[in-house]
């Protein structure tokens, strides 16, 4: 090698450019499983010099160094090895439930597999990740505290009132500032105008390849007592949108540049201009028709009603709350490829609550055939299955800042074991979805009033979200670099 016998017939050359030789030619290896001197030019290097005290402890320093990565390499080889196996069991218990149809008759097997991890019950993982939507209890609730003939009448506003609480609720956030009102302060239509705006579906952009599926969902239903579609023939009037095919009209809209801006100054313009006395909301409607047919009350009546009902059951279920019968958390529940915000009340208090509420009935019955999920949720939650992939990103940042010092790239090795390693619980995370998204369809075919909102997406690995960790490897690592390199270390990065 030419420049390796230029380099080797300098008299000066430093015992730190020797030891980054003899570094070189093995990182060289690691990547390549080939070696990059042979054996007689390693012999030059390391034999072919007489170094005094000084000079073969600066060499020795920083064969140290490279001995103890060396070292912390093997050992990360093994810790990679451990990641996978343990991968590997757990996504036999995953295939077993994914699989297999006749689950029940697993579970002898899946109590052995968790019977010495901890001592919870795994029906708790179950409680604590399914529940009922606290805005569907209320709203249900509700409708089934009205009398015969009241209910009868909601059912002619909202033919799906029972199952869907979505108009009515945008109807109470309206009434929340419109109800008795002949006047709008400015304050008043802003918060009209962002109540709107927080209402619709943006967070849905993106999500199809047709700009114009988007608009369609965006405005292709209402707020309340407002049809969505009238912002979007004021943005066609508004912006000379002439198209035959409504397909192609509703691309245009799409492609508006500052979409979200455009239907707030429409709104508000719409809204200081009297939108609300032409589109009136429940609570300020005195007459009696609607889509399906006349009320037997004026419709601001039947709200009054609704809504003083509404606050009844909201208090009862407060106060089981507050006493701490019932447990209420804000979790995020998995649609396609968005997650939405949503209040629950758990299984953890609503099991043990009063049978003769139906609403306690109806989760009971829907939550105790999946028991035997909660062997596998256990498993998953107890197992901490992230920790190795947390020790392998650490280990690459150590790589980085070996790379720094031996002016050699050695972050590769390391991101070799992590892509692996990733790979194996992006494997096991396919599994967790389909196997939440099979759980909570299965009552899809019976008929509840009150359906089990399942919260199992939640055990999908977060994997962005893990951070790097020591063990005491990678600290023996450290503590042994601060030795031989403390200085150079010290540069590479905060210790």
């Amino acid at each position: 090698m030419k420049s390796l016998q230029s380099v080797l017939n300098r008299s000066d050359l430093s015992p730190r450019e020797r030891a980054m030789l003899m570094i070189q030619h093995s990182v060289h290896r690691y990547v390549s499983d080939e070696d990059l001197f042979s054996k007689s030019e390693i012999n030059s290097i390391t034999k072919g010099w007489s170094p005094d005290e000084h000079e073969a402890r600066r060499y020795n320093k920083y064969v140290d160094f490279w001995r103890a990565f060396q070292r912390l390499h093997r050992n990360m080889g093994g810790q990679f090895l451990s990641a996978q196996i343990d991968s590997a069991n757990l996504e036999k218990i995953l295939t077993i439930f994914h699989y297999n149809k006749n689950i029940d008759d697993c579970t002898e097997i899946l109590e052995q597999r968790t019977k010495n991890v901890s001592d919870k019950d795994p029906f708790d993982y179950i409680l604590e990740n399914t529940g009922i939507s606290y805005d569907q209890l209320i709203h249900t609730q509700t409708f089934l505290s009205l009398p015969k003939e009241i209910q009868d009448d909601m059912k002619l506003i909202d033919e799906y009132v029972i199952d869907d609480y979505f108009y009515f609720n945008q109807e109470e956030q309206l009434a929340s500032i419109l109800q008795g009102k002949e006047e709008l302060t400015k304050d008043e239509i802003k918060q009209l105008t962002d109540m709107i705006i927080e209402g619709m579906s943006w967070e849905k952009e993106g999500l199809h390849t047709k700009p114009s599926f988007f608009v369609q969902l965006l405005f292709g239903t209402s707020f309340g007592s407002l049809p969505l579609s009238y912002i979007t023939d004021r943005l066609v009037e508004k912006y000379d949108i002439e198209h035959e095919e409504e397909e192609e009209q509703q691309d245009a809209i799409a492609q508006l540049p500052n979409l979200k801006g455009k239907v707030r100054f429409i709104l508000k313009q719409e809204i200081r201009d009297g939108l609300f006395d032409f589109y009136q909301p429940l609570c300020n409607s005195t007459g009696y028709e609607t889509h399906n047919g006349k009320t037997t009350l004026p419709l601001n009546e039947l709200w009054d009603i609704w809504s003083r009902t509404k606050q009844k059951v909201r208090e009862e279920i407060q106060e089981k709350i507050d006493t701490g019968r019932y447990v209420l958390e804000k979790r995020n529940i998995s649609y396609s490829k968005i997650q939405i915000p949503e209040k629950i009340i758990t299984g953890t208090g609503l099991y043990y609550a009063d049978d003769s509420l139906p609403y306690v009935q109806d989760y009971k019955k829907q939550v105790d055939t999946l028991r035997i999920y909660g062997y596998l949720f256990k498993e998953i939650a107890e197992s901490d299955i992230t920790k190795d992939y947390a020790y392998l990103l650490r280990y690459v940042e150590i790589t980085e800042r070996v790379s720094q010092i031996i002016d050699q790239d050695v972050v590769i090795i390391a991101e070799r074991f992590l892509r692996d390693n990733r790979s194996a619980l992006e494997t096991i995370n396919i599994y967790i979805y389909a196997i939440a998204t099979s759980v909570s369809h299965i009552h899809q075919n019976e008929r509840f009033t009150f359906p089990l909102t399942s919260l199992l997406h939640s055990f999908v690995i977060d994997i962005d979200k893990v951070k790097p960790r020591d063990f005491f490897v990678t600290e023996d690592f450290i503590e042994e670099a601060c030795q031989s390199v403390g200085r150079e270390w010290k540069i590479s990065g905060r210790e």
